[in-house]
């Protein structure tokens, strides 16, 4: 059933993916389900249908725009990997480091990548303003879904995106205010925003915007 839903959403929102990826999906999605159950990882609330394409195909949407190969990318506040695993499952050529600050979400992120063998995924359990601190610029992409507002992120993650990286965040339908009230911060650390793209989550008929800004 998850596979076949899996299939028909990414039909749908015109997400091409090789079909040899689609089962190391499957795999991580039950490990998540499981762990659900001793770990708040995603919202028990809401059917399994609801559930798949909340998380699963949302978190894959980015796949939608067209990205270069080799990318160094943080997933910002990964909890239980979304959207950082499944983006690295789908570009195995794609170094995703999964920052999480709290312990056992870490730990379960840390058995995944090993259970699965996502040798280019990495999982640092701090914050990045925290103890850990990454080499400036390294990254090409950070992502942020689900996690805070625009103008509380950027501070954070800004010394780390190389000039000319991109900063991709997940929004809902009420993102207009919050893209207002961010212009200042924007300005402050020189970021564009360079595309907006609007679709609705299949089966759920949620609104989604993936809003991308350009460090300049």
């Amino acid at each position: 059933m998850v596979a076949e839903l899996l299939e028909k959403c990414l039909d749908i929102l015109n997400i091409d993916v090789k079909n040899d990826y689609k089962q190391t999906l499957i795999s991580y999605w039950i490990l998540l389900l499981s762990k659900n159950e001793t770990i708040n990882l995603i919202s028990p609330h809401g059917s399994l249908e609801y559930k798949v394409v909340n998380h699963l195909v949302d978190s894959l949407t980015p796949l939608r725009l067209p990205w270069p190969r080799g990318m160094r990318i943080m997933d910002f506040g990964s909890g239980g990997g979304l959207p950082g695993i499944p983006l690295q499952i789908f570009n195995p050529g794609w170094y995703v480091t999964l920052v999480e600050s709290k312990l056992k979400k870490a730990n379960f992120l840390k058995e995944v990548t090993q259970d699965l063998k996502l040798k280019n995924c990495n999982v640092i359990d701090s914050r990045v303003d925290g103890s850990y601190q990454f080499k400036d610029g390294l990254f090409e992409l950070i992502v942020a879904r689900a996690i805070g507002k625009i103008y509380d992120i950027i501070p954070k993650i800004n010394k780390f995106l190389k000039v000319g990286g991109i900063f991709l965040a997940y929004k809902g339908p009420k993102y207009a205010e919050e893209l207002a009230l961010s212009q200042p911060v924007l300005k402050k650390y020189n970021y564009q925003l360079n595309h907006k793209e609007f679709f609705t989550l299949p089966y759920v008929n949620a609104e989604r915007n993936l809003l991308v800004f350009k460090k300049l």
